[in-house]
């Protein structure tokens, strides 16, 4: 019987690793290619389907490419002598955020007593309430709600806190899931203390308290302010 609950353990964590990881990438090709989430999930979805059914896969879904900008100038612009070079586009940087103070311990019980009035509520990816949530949707509205502002995305909210190593976390830190960079994070959780954590996990599971330890055990953590 114990053969048999490890054993289902380890394939439980598997299939927690692969969501996790399916779940970025789809979020990485729908920036790539310039479509929603949903899109792309439907998309890859199909290829699946298919894949389990034996059939022939459909083709390569080729990235958006943008439209390119006119070479003749419009009538109300006067010619160009010298055309410009193209530039390859920038991706918009967020602006500057402004380091918060400290999080005082009130503002963290504040914070903490948010997320625990979730317990129970649905996974949904993007989620920020009222009654659904993905895991950086629940850990910026509980500072939020302490009168702290945090970005919706588990990698921002990484690079606009204080960072500090896993054996240093203390109650109301947040920890952090990632592929060994800042910008492969792919999951947050906020500590309570004791060994446990609250976060919204995935599809199909709801706001809960575990372990810091019941699945891979985080490899970043932060501190607000």
């Amino acid at each position: 019987r114990a053969q048999i609950d490890a054993a289902i353990a380890r394939a439980e964590s598997l299939e927690r690793t692969m969501s996790a990881d399916r779940a970025h990438l789809v979020e990485q090709l729908a920036e790539d290619q310039g479509k929603s989430f949903e899109e792309v999930d439907r998309e890859l979805t199909k290829i699946e389907d298919q894949v389990d059914a034996g059939g022939p896969l459909p083709p390569v879904i080729p990235p958006t490419t943008p439209t390119p900008k006119p070479t003749t100038p419009r009538p109300t612009t006067p010619a160009p002598t010298t055309p410009e070079p193209t530039k390859t586009p920038e991706a918009p940087k967020p602006d500057p955020t402004p380091e918060p103070p400290p999080a005082s311990g009130s503002a963290v019980e504040k914070a903490i007593a948010f997320a625990q009035d979730q317990l129970g509520e649905k996974y949904s990816w993007g989620g920020a309430g009222p009654s659904s949530w993905d895991c950086s949707g629940l850990t910026m509205r509980a500072w939020q709600a302490a009168g702290i502002n945090l970005p919706h995305y588990a990698p921002a909210q990484y690079k606009a806190t204080k960072r500090i190593n896993v054996s240093d976390m203390r109650r109301g830190d947040l920890l952090f899931w990632s592929n060994g960079s800042v910008n492969s994070i792919y999951h947050v959780a906020m500590y309570l203390g004791n060994g446990k954590m609250i976060h919204a996990p995935r599809p199909g599971r709801t706001v809960e308290i575990v372990s810091v330890s019941y699945w891979i055990k985080p490899d970043m953590a932060s501190r607000v302010g």
